[in-house]
C-alpha cells in the first residue's frame, strides 16, 4: 500500500455506495408527517447498505438482529453494474420525497440528516452516470488487491461466522468473474486501465497466489481463530481450519488464476492515456469524484488555485522558520520525536489532548501486531473503523514484528496521533457516542474522516518535538507533501499531464528528479484517481475553518468548543458543516 498513512479502507464496501439507494420503497404517501418519512427512508437505506454484501454487514455491524435485519445469502455482492437508469430513478424519486419534506417539520438533528442524504443522493446520481470509468481493479486499493485484508479482517464472533466466511471464499470465482466482466465492458467502451497498470496488477495477483500452501488466508487463519474464537475446542479449531484450506485452494487461488487469464486477454485492449481526462466525459467524472471525496463544492480549477495557494504558504512558513534559525535544514533531518512504545505514545496522546479537545468517549482500545503474511499490503498503522453497535472496544494495528523498536515507522508519534488519540478512534467512537441516527453511522465522508486526522496529525508535531521552530517546519513540510501529491492528481486527471510534466514541475520545486522515482509517483496517481485529496484537501478545510472561527470569535475563541461542534455534527460535506458553523459562530 501506499506510504500514506490511512485506516483500513473498505472498498468492496465503499464502491456499494452507488448502489445502497438503488431498491428503495416507493415515496411515502398518505398522512404521515416529514419526521415518519424521514425515518422510513433512513431505515430503508440503512438495511439495505447492511445487506449489500456480508462484507459490509460484518463490517458495520456486531448483532444484525437488534437491528432487524437477516442477511439471506453471504457474498460479496455485485456492485459493478453498468445499466444505471434504474438508479438513477430511483435516486431522483427519493430526492423529490426528501425535497418535498418540510424542514421546519423536523428536529435539528433531523434537518441535518435530510441535508446529509440529499447531498449523498445528488452526488452518486452524478457518480453513477460514469459508471464506465471507475476502476474497481488496482494495485492501490483495488478490490484484487484488498479481498485478502479485508477476508483477513472478517470477524468471528461466533462459530456461526465461520461458517458464513467459508460461503464469502466460495463466492469468489463468481465475484471475479463479475470483476472481470465488468472489465471486459470497460475494454469495449475504450476505457480499460494502461499497460503499466496492467503489469502490476497481474504482477500482484501472480505474487499473491504463488506459494498457496503458504498463502496469508492459510497461514494467518489459525492465530485468528485463536484471538476471536479463544473457547474453541481442537476438534473444532482443526475443522474449521481444514474447510479454509480448502475452501483457499479450491475456490480462492483460483479465482485469482481465471482473473489473471482474463485480464490477459484484454491487454490489446490498453489505454494509451490513463488520465481521466483523455477519456470522453472523463472532466466530468473527475469534477464529480473530487467533490465526493473532499466534501467540497469546489470545481478542479477553483481546487488547483486553493491547494496552490496552500503550497505557497507552506513553502513562506518553512522559509521564515529557516531566516529565524539557519540550522533548521541540519536540526530537521537529525531531530527525533516523542519515543517510546505505541502503548506509551497513546497513552501521552490522552494527556496531550484534554486542554484543547473534550472528554474522550468511554471506550478500550488495544494494540495489535500486523502478521508478516500481511505486512506488505498494509500501511505503517491504521484504525480498525468497530461496528456502531460494538464501538467500546477498539483496535489500532502496528505494521511491525511484536517487541521491535517499531524504528520502520517514521515518526511513530504523528501517526498514532492520526490513527488514535485524538484521530480516527476518538473522532469515530466520540461520534458514536452521542447516539446518532445509524444512518449517520454508515455514510462515508472521507474528507471529513481522512481530513480530521491530517489536521490533527499536523497539531501533534507541537506535541512530538521540544522545539517549536522544528515543530513547526516539520508540519509545514509535512503539509507541502500532502498537498504536493493532491496537487500533482489535479495535473495528471484534469489537466492530463505527462510524465515528463510532472517530473518538471517536481524539479523545478526542487522535489525530485529520480526518473524511477517520478515515474512511480505518476504511476501511483494514474491508478487511484482523488487518492491524496481527502488527506489534503480536507485537513487544510479544517484549518481554514477553525482559523473562521478564530476570526469570528476573536477572544472568545475556544479550541475544546470549536473541537466539541465539529465532533457532535459529525461526518459531513465541508460546506455543511461551514453553515453550521456560521450559525454557531453566531450563537455565541
Amino acid at each position: 500500500m501506499h506510504n500514506i498513512k490511512k485506516k483500513l479502507s473498505l472498498p468492496l464496501a465503499a464502491v456499494c455506495v452507488c448502489c445502497i439507494f438503488s431498491g428503495c420503497s416507493a415515496p411515502v404517501s398518505g398522512h404521515s408527517t416529514g419526521s415518519d418519512t424521514l425515518s422510513q427512508i433512513t431505515d430503508t437505506l440503512f438495511k439495505e447498505t447492511v445487506t449489500s454484501d456480508a462484507i459490509t454487514a460484518n463490517y458495520l455491524i456486531k448483532n444484525p438482529e437488534d437491528y432487524g435485519i437477516e442477511m439471506d445469502t453471504y457474498t460479496f455482492g455485485r456492485p459493478y453494474e453498468t445499466d444505471s437508469e434504474d438508479v438513477q430513478s430511483e435516486y431522483e424519486s427519493l430526492l423529490q420525497t426528501l425535497e418535498a419534506i418540510e424542514p421546519s417539520s423536523l428536529s435539528s438533528d433531523e434537518q441535518l440528516i435530510r441535508e446529509i442524504l440529499i447531498d449523498t443522493l445528488k452526488t452518486n446520481e452524478t457518480l453513477s452516470q460514469y459508471t464506465l470509468l471507475s476502476e474497481p481493479i488496482n494495485p492501490l486499493n483495488g478490490d484484487q488487491a484488498m479481498l485478502p485484508v479485508l477476508l483477513n479482517e472478517y470477524t468471528f464472533y461466533d462459530e456461526e461466522d465461520v461458517s458464513h466466511y467459508m460461503e464469502l471464499l466460495k463466492d469468489t470465482p463468481d465475484y471475479f468473474d463479475h470483476l472481470l466482466g465488468f472489465e471486459q465492458e470497460k475494454a469495449q467502451a475504450g476505457t480499460f486501465m494502461t499497460e503499466n497498470i496492467l503489469n502490476n496488477v497481474i504482477d500482484q495477483c501472480q505474487s499473491f497466489i504463488d506459494n498457496p500452501e503458504n498463502n496469508l488466508l492459510v497461514t494467518t487463519f489459525s492465530g485468528k481463530l485463536d484471538d476471536e474464537l479463544p473457547g474453541l475446542d481442537a476438534q473444532t479449531k482443526a475443522d474449521f481450519m481444514q474447510q479454509n484450506e480448502d475452501a483457499v485452494m479450491t475456490y480462492v487461488i483460483p479465482a485469482y488464476e481465471s482473473l489473471i487469464d482474463g485480464l490477459e486477454e484484454l491487454r490489446p485492449y490498453c489505454s494509451s492515456n490513463g488520465c481521466l481526462g483523455a477519456f470522453e466525459e472523463g472532466k466530468d467524472y473527475y469534477t464529480a469524484l473530487i467533490r465526493s471525496v473532499t466534501g467540497t463544492q469546489m470545481s478542479p480549477e477553483e481546487m488547483i488555485d486553493y491547494i496552490d495557494e496552500r503550497l505557497d504558504e507552506q513553502i513562506t512558513t518553512m522559509a521564515v522558520i529557516a531566516m529565524s534559525n539557519p540550522q533548521i535544514i541540519q536540526d530537521f533531518e537529525s531531530a527525533a520525536p516523542v519515543s517510546g512504545s505505541p502503548e506509551d505514545i497513546l497513552s501521552q496522546l490522552q494527556s496531550n489532548i484534554q486542554e484543547d479537545f473534550p472528554e474522550a468517549a468511554d471506550v478500550t482500545y488495544t494494540v495489535k501486531y500486523v502478521d508478516e503474511a500481511l505486512r506488505e499490503y498494509l500501511s505503517p498503522a491504521f484504525y480498525l473503523t468497530p461496528p456502531i453497535d460494538g464501538y467500546k472496544e477498539n483496535t489500532i494495528y502496528i505494521n511491525s514484528e511484536k517487541g521491535e523498536d517499531v524504528k520502520n515507522i517514521d515518526n511513530l508519534f504523528t501517526t498514532l496521533a492520526h490513527e488514535g488519540f485524538p484521530g480516527h478512534l476518538y473522532q469515530q467512537t466520540y461520534f458514536l457516542d452521542t447516539h446518532p441516527d445509524k444512518i449517520r453511522a454508515v455514510l462515508s465522508y472521507s474528507g471529513y474522516s481522512e481530513g480530521w486526522a491530517t489536521y490533527i496529525e499536523m497539531l501533534a508535531y507541537d506535541w512530538a518535538y521540544d522545539d517549536d521552530s522544528i515543530a513547526a517546519f516539520m508540519a509545514a513540510n509535512q503539509k507541502y507533501s500532502l498537498l504536493l501529491s493532491a496537487r500533482l492528481d489535479l495535473a495528471i486527471h484534469y489537466q492530463q499531464w505527462t510524465a515528463e510534466e510532472v517530473g518538471q514541475y517536481l524539479t523545478d520545486r526542487g522535489a525530485s528528479s529520480d526518473p524511477e522515482l517520478i515515474q512511480s509517483l505518476y504511476d501511483i496517481i494514474l491508478q487511484a484517481p482523488a487518492n491524496y485529496l481527502s488527506y489534503a484537501v480536507g485537513g487544510a478545510e479544517f484549518e481554514r475553518l477553525r482559523q473562521k472561527a478564530e476570526d469570528g470569535l476573536d477572544e472568545r475563541f475556544n479550541a475544546k468548543e470549536f473541537h466539541r461542534f465539529i465532533l457532535e455534527l459529525g461526518p459531513a460535506p465541508f460546506y455543511i458543516i461551514e453553515s453550521h458553523l456560521d450559525e454557531w459562530i453566531n450563537s455565541l
